[in-house]
């Protein structure tokens, strides 16, 4: 047996997601800090976190893990995403990605020999956002993604987000 071989290597890494609802609100942030670090996640994508300018960073640093990486939404209430990242995982923001039309952030990331390209998006409701509109947006995003420069290189992104704008399409989730 050759020695690059890892006999039980476990998870390859901890990613969890989760619909906040306002990182601002009673404990909440608190919570999510517990889970976070109890659980020992890599990497942890939040939706809706509600925050704005008046929000700085170092109130919502969870110890051991690298600066909160965030799109605040600042039209109106509500929104926002954002990413927390353990201190293991050094960790870029791809601004080259941006969408002006969507609030979607996107990180990259290297675990275990592979570059992960990892997103997070809030969709809006279907009447603001049309199916058309994001699946047009996902097409852009694959022509970016397909210039990705390794070839050992992961996807990850919120698939939730896909599969809910098709059951909304099918009439399955109002």
């Amino acid at each position: 047996m050759s020695n690059d071989v890892e006999l039980n290597p476990g998870p390859f890494f901890q990613f969890g997601h989760l619909n906040a609802r306002s990182l601002n609100r009673d404990d909440k942030f608190d919570e999510i800090s517990e889970l976070v670090k109890e659980d020992g996640f890599d990497v942890f994508a939040v939706i809706e976190t509600w925050l704005n300018d008046r929000v700085p960073n170092d109130c919502l640093q969870i110890p051991g893990y690298n600066p909160i990486i965030r799109l605040d939404r600042h039209q109106k209430m509500g929104g926002g995403v954002a990413f927390f990242t353990a201190n293991s995982v050094v960790v870029k923001r791809r601004l080259d990605l941006k969408l002006t039309a969507v609030e979607f952030l996107w990180i990259e990331f290297r675990i275990k020999h592979f570059d992960i390209l990892c997103g997070v998006c809030y969709r809006l409701t279907m009447t603001a956002f049309p199916l058309i509109i994001s699946l047009s947006t996902f097409s852009w995003f694959l022509t970016k993604f397909v210039s990705f420069p390794n070839n050992t290189s992961l996807l990850c992104w919120e698939i939730l987000m896909l599969i809910t704008m098709l059951q909304i399409h099918q009439g399955i989730v109002r």
